[in-house]
């Protein structure tokens, strides 16, 4: 096994291992009572019927429209019989987004690690630093995804970074290029993967104003350097 996986691996088992201790909850146990919620399928509404009512806070309110199969979940019923008169009302206030700001922090971690790729395109973004980070750890991640995160500017930069030294996600054309044209991408990273890009996206960054000077200085000198080796 190479340093990066094994390191990867390490990483992973320490953020099981914090989130059982965080609520006694067994964390091999995980994956299987989670089912529902990694499946890439899911949707908001599912999403919410199937997380577990202890990983949100007391004064949390769940509140969404619910379908014939959610109306089984005892959970779901007892949550939101309280504010059938409100469903319509507040069903454009309170969206996947503000459900995933009411969860702990212990549910927040493990629906970044074993969530869907809704779950995952938010808590990348979320306040805490471990929970963004959790989000890497997802094992059902995909390359378009990590993309995704390389080119969105309200990606936080220590996600940049961590994106960036992972050895298989920079193997990636599509990933360097987005991180060099993301411009919260740390300079020092910016400078190191403009020198492969391809001439059209050099001469890209090269004219982008919106990108920091040392990057796109780095690319013209790169166009320089390449026009005089063909003489």
């Amino acid at each position: 096994m190479s340093n990066d996986a094994s390191g990867s691996l390490e990483k992973f088992e320490k953020l099981k291992k914090s989130i059982a201790e965080l609520d006694e909850i067994d964390s091999s146990s995980l994956i299987e009572e989670l089912e529902t919620i990694s499946r890439e399928d899911t949707s908001p509404e599912t999403l919410i019927a199937e997380v577990p009512r202890e990983w949100f806070s007391e004064e949390s309110i769940i509140d969404f429209e619910l379908d014939g199969s959610e109306l089984e979940n005892p959970a779901v019923i007892e949550k939101t019989s309280n504010h059938q008169e409100n469903k319509k009302e507040e069903k454009n206030n309170k969206d996947f987004r503000a459900i995933i700001k009411d969860l702990k922090l212990p549910g927040k971690i493990k629906l970044a690690m074993f969530g869907n790729s809704l779950c995952r395109s938010l808590l990348i973004k979320d306040k805490n630093r471990v929970v963004q980070e959790a989000v890497l750890s997802n094992a059902k991640m995909r390359d378009k995804e990590i993309e995704d995160f390389a080119k969105d500017k309200n990606t936080p930069s220590n996600i940049l970074r961590m994106i960036s030294n992972n050895k298989a996600w920079i193997k990636s054309y599509g990933v360097k290029r987005n991180l060099v044209f993301n411009p919260k991408t740390p300079n020092e990273l910016g400078i190191k993967w403009v020198k492969f890009l391809n001439k059209t996206d050099l001469k890209k960054v090269s004219k982008s104003k919106n990108l920091p000077q040392v990057v796109a200085t780095t690319a013209k000198k790169k166009i320089q350097d390449e026009e005089k080796k063909r003489g």
